[in-house]
């Protein structure tokens, strides 16, 4: 039992944090089945390792704004955890060492009370997106990336329905499976040079998507990348026909879309 936290009686239904603590240590709350929503003072600097694993009860978190780091799989098998909210702003959420071990598919997140909506500037600095960011928020409209980030995390912005725009820096090496699934709205998209490897089902689902440029860095193509993107009938490449053909890919990476053909600096490529 954690009675330096000075909290009693665990087994009930909402535990709050007293103000003034600094750190949640390591497995603080693990396995606590009672807890099923959590408030974490801006006092809080860390939350330790699997500090809440296995709180299979656990709704909702409040976490502070004076939060700097998350240890590794704080909050694992917390399979009923859907809101996470964070007092802070924007800038302060992106700059919390270890936010992916919050993150994580089926989870809302609100930045001082607000879901992710409209106009996003992730912050200068951010080196990541990490997987899951803005997984269903169909509000967002744009996102702007900073030369900061290096990869875009798995189902980053997968069901972001309203998503118009959004402009991939040339610092981004990697693009995660499904990192654009579902974004029904997308119109067109540039993937630098910086790019070597679009994950499998990448823009699956984006059917709005008319125009693609792929940079000549890109060395593997996953499987079902640009499948049913049904208004896209061909793809720009920013290099050769030989150097297309040496990227590792299948029939598959367009299944069910209207590509018809690949225009490279040599020349053009029908499929």
């Amino acid at each position: 039992m954690t009675s330096w936290l000075g909290i009693t009686g665990l087994d009930s239904i909402i535990s709050i944090i007293p103000n003034g603590t600094t750190s949640i240590p390591s497995e603080a709350f693990a396995y606590q089945k009672g807890i099923t929503s959590v408030t974490i003072p801006d006092s809080v600097t860390s939350i330790g390792n699997y500090a809440f694993k296995g709180c299979d009860s656990l709704t909702s978190v409040s976490i502070g704004d004076g939060v700097t780091s998350i240890g590794r799989d704080a909050f694992e098998g917390c399979t009923a955890l859907t809101e996470i909210h964070y007092t802070g702003d924007m800038e302060s959420w992106w700059s919390i060492d270890g936010l992916d071990n919050i993150i994580s598919s089926g989870r809302t997140w609100y930045i001082d009370g607000n879901k992710a909506a409209g106009d996003i500037v992730i912050p200068d600095g951010t080196t990541s997106i990490p997987s899951y960011a803005f997984e269903d928020c169909t509000g967002l409209t744009s996102v702007k990336i900073p030369d900061s980030v290096k990869s875009i995390g798995r189902n980053a912005f997968e069901g972001c329905s309203s998503l118009t725009s959004i402009t991939i820096p040339e610092s981004v090496t990697s693009i995660g499976w499904n990192a654009f699934d579902g974004c029904s709205s997308l119109t067109s998209i540039t993937i630098p040079e910086s790019v070597t490897s679009i994950g499998q089902s990448a823009f699956e689902g984006c059917t709005s998507l008319t125009s693609v440029t792929i940079g000549n860095g890109v060395t593997s193509i996953g499987f079902g990348a640009f499948q049913r993107c049904t208004a896209l009938t061909s793809v720009n490449y920013n290099g050769t026909k030989a150097q297309w053909s040496a990227i590792s890919k299948d029939s598959y990476w367009k299944y069910n879309s209207a590509i018809k053909k690949v225009v490279c600096t040599d020349g053009t490529i029908t499929l």
